[in-house]
């Protein structure tokens, strides 16, 4: 076997092993597989159940390009950056403090979950989680799980597996709105159901 072939045969397997990875995700996610042991129900709930969504801030250019500050300014392209996968750490755009409040952005806390709300960028559906205090441009939204009822990252992985692109309003511009991203459906387990009976 010739080094392409044995390359090929290899790409095959990994996106075979990704796609039962990700079908199970699914099943797992869902509550509709159980693993032994753990037989309480779920609860069905909305995304508005469990948290609420934020969406992000106008960034002026005139606050562009400081490579350090007190907190990162995400935009839709630092989504890209190397080292944001799962966790959002990297940020071509940093502020201080009293830049945040002359801008008058807010920030959204550790473990907010961020994605594109409007623009192509939306069908992506690129969603990562923020690894510190951050502040994010008007192109994105934040979701800020309630962590008292919910773990940030069940809710990371329930989210990734839901087609946020299947709600964007029709329109020149794709975007998302509110009301739709806080409908979005979420099955839960009770408390105490991540035990073993």
């Amino acid at each position: 076997m010739d080094t392409d072939s044995l390359i090929s045969t290899f790409e095959r397997l990994i996106a075979k092993k990704q796609a039962i990875k990700e079908g199970m995700m699914q099943q797992l996610l869902t509550g509709r597989t159980r693993l032994p042991g753990y037989a309480k129900p779920w609860r069905d709930l909305h995304a508005g159940d469990v948290g609420y969504f934020k969406g992000g801030s106008g960034f002026p250019v005139s606050h562009q390009g400081a490579a350090s500050g007190k907190f990162p300014f995400f935009k839709v392209s630092d989504m890209n950056k190397a080292g944001n996968q799962l966790f959002m750490t990297w940020a071509n755009n940093y502020i201080s403090e009293s830049q945040r409040k002359q801008i008058g952005t807010i920030v959204m806390p550790t473990g907010a979950i961020v994605f594109a709300k409007v623009g192509a960028a939306v069908f992506l559906e690129r969603k990562w989680i923020l690894a510190q205090p951050s502040c994010i441009d008007n192109n994105m939204a934040a979701f800020m799980p309630d962590t008292s009822s919910a773990d940030v990252r069940f809710v990371y992985y329930v989210l990734t597996n839901f087609p946020m692109a299947s709600l964007v309003a029709t329109g020149a511009l794709p975007s998302l709105n509110g009301r739709q991203l806080r409908s979005i459906p979420l099955s839960m387990p009770t408390q105490g159901s991540g035990v073993v009976d």
